[in-house]
C-alpha cells in the first residue's frame, strides 16, 4: 500500500520525495531539489512552504556538543504516580533543558533527553529540579559518553543513488572537527540552530554583521561539522508511527562492533553508549510493532556479545529536538533552546541557496 494512503494531514508522493531529499541534503536550494525530483521549482517551493505552515516540518540544525567539549547529554528514566504521568511529562517538557520527552511502557514512565548548560547545571537539574516535580516516584540517569548516529541521519529511503549522487554537492560535512567557539561564531551557531536553511544575507541581517563575516563564520561551522542541519518532522506523519527504545548491555569487547552494526539499521534514530545501568540505548522509530520483534528476534540475536536488552514502547511523544509537539504538528511557540534569545529568520527561507 503506498506510504500515502496510510497518512492523513495532506501528505502526498511529492511531499515524501521533497522530505526524503531534504533529509539527505538539508540546505539543497530550491532549484536543485526540483531538478533532482523531476517538478518545478515552484512545486517545490509550494510544497516546502505547506509543510511548514502547517506545522508540520521544520528545517533546523543540531551544534555537536562532541566537537566543542560541551557537557553531554544525560538520559533520565522516571518513574511517576500512575495518576500523574501526563502531568509530570508535561511539566518535564516545558524544562528548557530538555530536549526530548515521551510517555513509555516497561520499566519507566517517562524517557527525557536532557542537555544541561553546564556540569554544575546538570547536577542541580537532576537533584533539585527534577526531584522536586510533583507525582516523580524515582529516576534513573544514564550519561552519553559517545554518540554513534543521531536522529539528523534517519531518513525515508525514497531516493535513487543517482538523485543522492546529484544532491551530493549540496550537502554539508559530514567530519566533526573540535574547535572553540567565538562569540560571534556561538551566535551564528544559535541562529542556524533554529533555521538550519539560512543563508549568509539573512545571517549578515540578524546579527548586524558585515555579509563577508556571517559568510566565512556560516561556512566554517558546517564546514567543520559544528553545525549540522537537519529536518524535523514527526516520524508517524510520514508512516513510521512507532517509537522504541531499547537498552543494551553488551559484552565490553563487543561494544563498538555492536555499536556500529545497530547505527547501520534502517530503523535507527539514535545509538550512543552510555554511562549507567546498560551500555548501549538504541531509539528507533519502525512502520508497527511486528518491525520492532524483528529487530528484536531476527538482528539483534543474532549478534553475539548482547548479554541482556530492556525494551520501553513509546506512547506519547511530547517534545523531540526542543521543540514540542502536538500529536504530529511541530508546536511554533517551543522552538526555545538552552540560553538562546537571538533574532529567528523565517523558517521557510532559503537563503542565497537556490
Amino acid at each position: 500500500m503506498p506510504d500515502h494512503e496510510r497518512l492523513d494531514e495532506g501528505i502526498n508522493e511529492t511531499d515524501l520525495d521533497l522530505i526524503a531529499a531534504l533529509q539527505w541534503s538539508p540546505r539543497a536550494g530550491v532549484r536543485d531539489l526540483a531538478e533532482v525530483l523531476g517538478v518545478s521549482a515552484a512545486t517545490v517551493s509550494r510544497r516546502l512552504n505547506r509543510l511548514i505552515d502547517n506545522g508540520h516540518l521544520r528545517v533546523v540544525a543540531q551544534i555537536n556538543w562532541s566537537a566543542l567539549d560541551e557537557v553531554p547529554p544525560r538520559y533520565v528514566w522516571m518513574s511517576a504516580e500512575p495518576k500523574l504521568v501526563a502531568s509530570l511529562a508535561a511539566e518535564v517538557s516545558q524544562l528548557e533543558q530538555t530536549q526530548y520527552v515521551a510517555i513509555t511502557t516497561g520499566p519507566s514512565d517517562i524517557f527525557a533527553i536532557v542537555q544541561p548548560r553546564n556540569r554544575a547545571d546538570g547536577a542541580d537539574l537532576l537533584i533539585e529540579t527534577l526531584s522536586g516535580l510533583d507525582g516523580l516516584v524515582s529516576s534513573r540517569t544514564d550519561t552519553v559518553l559517545k554518540s554513534h548516529r543521531t536522529a539528523a541521519e534517519w531518513r525515508l529511503n525514497r531516493l535513487s543513488r543517482e538523485q543522492c549522487d546529484r544532491l551530493q554537492g549540496t550537502r554539508v560535512s559530514e567530519t566533526v572537527q573540535s574547535a572553540t567557539l567565538t562569540e560571534e561564531a556561538w551566535r551564528v551557531a544559535r541562529l542556524v540552530r533554529r533555521n538550519g536553511r539560512i543563508g549568509a544575507t539573512e545571517v549578515a541581517r540578524a546579527l548586524d554583521l558585515p555579509q563577508s563575516t556571517a559568510y566565512r563564520v556560516l561556512l566554517g561551522l558546517l564546514d567543520r561539522g559544528i553545525v549540522t542541519p537537519r529536518v524535523e518532522i514527526e516520524p508517524g506523519l510520514i508512516g513510521y508511527p512507532i517509537d522504541a527504545l531499547i537498552n543494551l548491555t553488551v559484552q565490553l569487547g563487543e561494544l563498538t562492533t555492536i555499536a556500529g552494526i545497530l547505527s547501520k539499521h534502517p530503523s535507527a534514530r539514535s545509538v550512543a553508549t552510555v554511562a549507567g545501568t546498560a551500555s548501549l540505548t538504541y531509539i528507533g522509530s519502525f512502520r508497527s510493532e511486528q518491525d520492532v520483534e524483528r529487530l528484536i528476534t531476527d538482528d539483534l540475536a543474532s549478534l553475539s556479545g548482547i548479554n541482556h536488552i530492556e525494551v520501553s514502547m513509546v506512547q506519547r511523544v511530547l517534545k523531540r529536538y526542543w521543540i514540542r509537539r502536538d500529536g504530529v504538528r511541530l508546536l511554533d511557540d517551543a522552538l526555545n533552546f538552552p540560553s538562546v534569545n537571538d533574532a529567528v529568520a523565517d523558517p521557510r527561507s532559503v537563503g542565497n541557496l537556490d
